[in-house]
């Protein structure tokens, strides 16, 4: 997950506890969902100040979740990584580089049960340049990826695996200079090493991948977001790129009315079928949920307001992660403010039902991921300011 996004919001260590929920799901029309959809915790480890960014799976018995913690408010950031056996979760210990430097995990995809690919970035800690981070874990055990570096620096925020020997990450390039615009980034494993690929950035456009998705290795599609103003002010646009097998494309994604719109997460179900979710802003303090359907090369752009979620008050709702079983079975995850709770969504090609959470306020969910079998694992954190102590999971149950 892009730290600059539209609202700009930082993830919140201080008051950060990780969230696993795990839910038997059935999804159907608006009429059918009610009553059929029950989402319950299940117990997870807690490092004290953590944060879950997102998760894979391979099957309904193997998950591997990740993000980042630290033992304060104010101290440098570890990479964190939690497995599902079945029937627990466990932590796993993810490599971290440098002394005193801040680790991030922001993305995972896992091919096989023995087999993960994360990816992130380290933030120096004198002059807060950013290097992008690839690790893999192989039957318990982890390895450092050698990349090559942009001399600007960069961040890893999504991965996406199609096999053991073929995965594509992305992110952004950054520059400590405000006055020149950050650019895509795009890696591609071949199986032996990972390669820099172009992505045909403009020179006078800011451009972030938060998330790719790919229903072969010649079918990929990479979403984020961009911006004519080089640091990223309003007005910001939904950017989309497309990977036909030998090289990436613009792919417009359209406008909702005169919103400003982020792109976060992506799910193509086949080559003729994704979703993407979001947000769409007014403003900073108005800010709606957002997903884009697209069908063959088509779009579709749809939003919902407070009273659609289910949630009255909010003035801020977005969503952040999003898996798709089929073209008539998606499931998306995300938050709301100002108090929460985090948000759940069905959708299907024609609709979307809302399924507000019960577990509370200050939680959110960032990523999930769903199998054949209606069997979904979501991710995420609680973020309770009155509740900065707590060491444990906040209990999140969800029942429609």
């Amino acid at each position: 997950m892009l730290d600059r996004t539209l609202l700009g919001r930082l993830l919140r260590f201080s008051i950060a506890i990780p969230l696993i929920a795990f839910a038997p799901l059935i999804i159907g029309s608006s009429s059918d969902a009610d009553g059929t959809t029950a989402w319950h915790s299940v117990p997870s480890p807690n490092v004290a100040y953590s944060f879950l960014a997102g998760v894979s799976c391979s099957s309904v018995i193997f998950c591997m979740s990740v993000g980042k913690h630290t033992s304060s408010a104010d101290a440098p950031s570890e990479n964190l990584a939690e497995i599902w056996h079945g029937t627990s979760w466990s932590l796993s210990n993810p490599l971290n580089v440098g002394s005193g430097e801040s680790n991030n995990l922001a993305g995972v995809s896992c091919p096989s049960t023995t087999r993960c690919v994360v990816v992130g970035s380290v933030e120096n800690s004198e002059d807060t340049k950013l290097t992008p981070l690839v690790e893999s874990w192989s039957n318990g055990a982890w390895s450092l990826a050698s990349l090559v570096v942009p001399l600007s620096g960069a961040s890893l925020e999504g991965v996406t695996c199609v096999g053991p020997r073929w995965c594509i990450a992305v992110g952004y390039q950054s520059t400590p200079n405000p006055a020149i615009a950050d650019k895509t980034i795009i890696y591609t494993w071949n199986g032996a090493a990972w390669h820099l690929t172009p992505s045909g950035n403009s020179e006078e456009t800011a451009t972030y991948l938060s998330a790719v998705s790919c229903a072969s290795t010649r079918a990929c599609t990479a979403v984020g977001y961009s911006s004519s103003d080089p640091q990223l002010n309003y007005p910001s646009t939904s950017f989309a790129l497309r990977w036909n097998g030998s090289s990436w494309s613009q792919l417009a994604i359209p406008r909702f009315g005169n919103y400003a719109t982020v792109s976060s997460s992506i799910s193509c179900a086949n080559i003729h079928f994704c979703v993407v979710d979001g947000n769409a802003a007014k403003s900073e303090s108005t800010i709606q949920p957002m997903e884009a359907l697209l069908t063959g090369s088509r779009w579709h752009v749809r939003s919902q307001s407070d009273s659609q979620l289910g949630v009255s008050g909010v003035s801020v709702a977005t969503l952040d992660g999003v898996d798709c079983m089929t073209s008539e079975r998606c499931v998306g995850v995300g938050y709301s403010e100002p108090t929460g709770p985090a948000i759940i969504q069905s959708v299907t090609a024609a609709s979307s039902t809302w399924v507000p959470s019960e577990g509370g306020a200050y939680s959110s969910l960032t990523g999930v991921w769903c199998s054949g079998n209606n069997v979904c694992m979501a991710v995420g954190y609680v973020d309770n300011p009155a509740n900065v102590d707590t060491t444990g999971s906040q209990a999140l149950a969800e029942e429609s």
